[in-house]
């Protein structure tokens, strides 16, 4: 298995590689490619090679990647050499891209960015995760995803998920007499009039 990432504070790109056999996933090396100057698909393939002969091929079935036009280009021509070999795509890359792409229709994006807005109004304060914890049963509504477009849709999903427990922290006295509670304008009013508007169909409910 092989997954690239690159290092945003210094623009290090590095390439690992793992392999997974009945035990389980093996961490086999990493490889700095920041200094080549073109990744292209015979990089990648001359790559690829290289590893599946220090691991040695009678050992390997499947060489999964991710979808970059290059990797494609370069797991089938490693299938002409190594016949007995298949290459496919990174199954979390696949779904990565097709949640991308459905996050940009104007509808989807704008339904996300509204909860994004109440996401990130109580996790912006310690003291409204507290609360919110509180009438979620120590529920979370943000979570880490495999694939980073995900996290997007589970964000929205947990939302509705825990929209009794949002509304009566939103409804609570606690809220209503803190500070963010009395605001009649700024990201605490967005957020519980979005709530309220797009989960209940009704305007905030006042004190």
């Amino acid at each position: 298995m092989c997954d690239g990432w690159t290092n945003s504070l210094n623009q290090m790109h590095i390439i690992n590689f793992l392999v997974y056999c009945s035990k389980g996933t093996i961490f086999w090396k990493s490889v700095d490619v920041s200094s080549v100057r073109s990744r292209d698909a015979e990089f990648y393939y001359r790559l690829l090679d290289s590893v599946v002969e220090e691991i040695g091929e009678n050992y390997i079935v499947q060489i999964v990647t991710d979808n970059e036009a290059a990797m494609k280009a370069a797991g089938k021509k490693l299938m002409l050499k190594r016949q007995h070999l298949y290459w496919t795509s990174c199954v979390a890359h696949c779904l990565d891209l097709c949640l991308e792409d459905i996050g940009k229709k104007p509808s989807v994006a704008k339904v996300l960015d509204e909860a994004k807005k109440v996401t990130c109004f109580i996790y912006n304060h310690i003291w409204t995760v507290d609360l919110m914890k509180k009438y979620t049963q120590g529920k979370q509504i943000l979570r880490p995803a495999l694939t980073r477009f995900a996290t997007h849709f589970i964000q929205l999903e947990e939302i509705t998920r825990q929209k009794q427990g949002l509304r009566e922290m939103f409804n609570s006295k606690e809220f209503k007499e803190s500070k963010w509670g009395k605001q009649k304008s700024g990201p605490a009013y967005e957020a519980k009039k979005l709530f309220w508007e797009k989960i209940f169909g009704k305007k905030p409910m006042t004190s």
